[in-house]
């Protein structure tokens, strides 16, 4: 099986006591995202991620937008995992479009039933595929 690199640009909260099960040895995430990043990690030659909230608030527009780009040339990156807080328009389109001409670009969404109108249809027609996490019957929608 061929190894892929893989960035993950989230929003990235830090585990705590309360969103965490112990099971026999092993502790379990009750928060999907990092279950999803736990799994993915086995079949990665290189998994990174990248907190956008943070980043973007450091370098602003121009500076987040040129860093992501730097790295995915530099790191190689195959696929970029891009899951938005669901009422967060904060990433330019236009950046997104970008950054979907140098790899793969996939979307992960919560919450489409509140928010597919206002931001997720319009980040979706920019991605190669889109992931939706919540409510089945908004799978329609994409």
């Amino acid at each position: 099986m061929e190894k892929y690199n893989i960035l993950h640009i989230a929003r990235q909260f830090q585990p705590n006591s309360d969103t965490s099960v112990v099971e026999s040895d092993v502790t379990y995430s009750t928060d999907w995202g990092v279950c999803m990043q736990k799994e993915i990690e086995n079949y990665c030659a290189n998994f990174y991620t990248m907190d956008y909230v943070d980043l973007y608030l450091e370098k602003g527009k121009s500076g987040f937008e040129n860093y992501v780009t730097d790295f995915v040339i530099e790191k190689k990156i195959d696929y970029v995992l891009f899951s938005p807080l669901s009422p967060d328009p904060t990433v330019d389109p236009i950046f997104l479009e970008k950054l979907h001409s140098l790899t793969t670009l996939i979307m992960l969404f919560t919450d489409s039933e509140y928010y597919f109108e206002k931001i997720h249809r319009y980040y979706a027609q920019l991605s190669d595929l889109v992931m939706h996490v919540g409510n089945f019957n908004t799978l329609s929608w994409y």
